[in-house]
């Protein structure tokens, strides 16, 4: 009698310690079953699982992976890609997703794309300067032309910058490369492009007349 009324007066510490001990319990289970792999397609399906883009958000979208992560290892892996510069970032992720068996990591390949932007942007605001074709108004409007679509197609970082010579290529034309050139510099986040006026510049009457033979 006195075990029952000391476990009926006692009911409700021993259902609390017994709820507290499941909970504690369940969260073991949990934490057990994390691994690694489940942390790196966390960091692959960010954009798509937090609602946050990595060209747009990527501040706010480290800080969400941080806090989803459910491993040291985890963690460590991400603040260390977070860490590398930006053109190896998806190389690394990628790698990570195959050997975890991703059949896919849409998060490497946004890095990709981000990597690609800045190239291409960085290509653009180099061809729009006009300390990066000196000389250049000596030349005859045509060779003007000719030595800009050269310069993105052999100097140039990514693959849209040798798309941009190939079109300046197909259509030589002063008109028409000054206007490819002024929407890549829009496109590019640039005010102005120099080389735009410099193509169309007046040529130095050497440039225009033939000599005699």
């Amino acid at each position: 009698m006195a075990v029952r009324g000391w476990l009926l007066s006692n009911a409700p510490l021993i259902a609390l310690g017994a709820g507290v001990a499941w909970v504690g319990a369940f969260a073991a289970c949990e934490l057990a079953a994390a691994t690694i792999e489940t942390d790196i397609g966390t960091i692959c399906d960010a954009e798509a699982r937090s609602g946050l883009s990595l060209d747009h958000d990527m501040g706010r979208l480290s800080a969400w992976v941080l806090a989803h992560l459910r491993t040291p290892s985890g963690a460590y892996l991400f603040r260390e890609l977070r860490d590398e510069p930006l053109g190896e970032r998806a190389r690394d992720l990628e790698a990570r997703a195959r050997a975890a068996s991703l059949p896919s990591c849409p998060l490497a390949a946004a890095y990709e794309g981000l990597t690609s932007a800045s190239r291409y942007r960085s290509d653009v605001q180099q061809a729009c300067s006009r300390f990066t074709f000196p000389g250049l108004g000596d030349l005859p409007h045509a060779e003007r032309v000719q030595r800009l679509a050269e310069w993105l197609d052999t100097q140039g970082s990514s693959p849209r910058s040798r798309a941009l010579s190939a079109v300046i290529r197909q259509e030589p034309r002063i008109e028409d490369a000054q206007q490819w050139m002024r929407n890549a510099s829009r496109e590019a986040g640039s005010f102005s492009c120099d080389i735009a006026a410099a193509l169309g510049a007046p040529a130095p009457a050497s440039a225009c007349v033939q000599p005699r033979q």
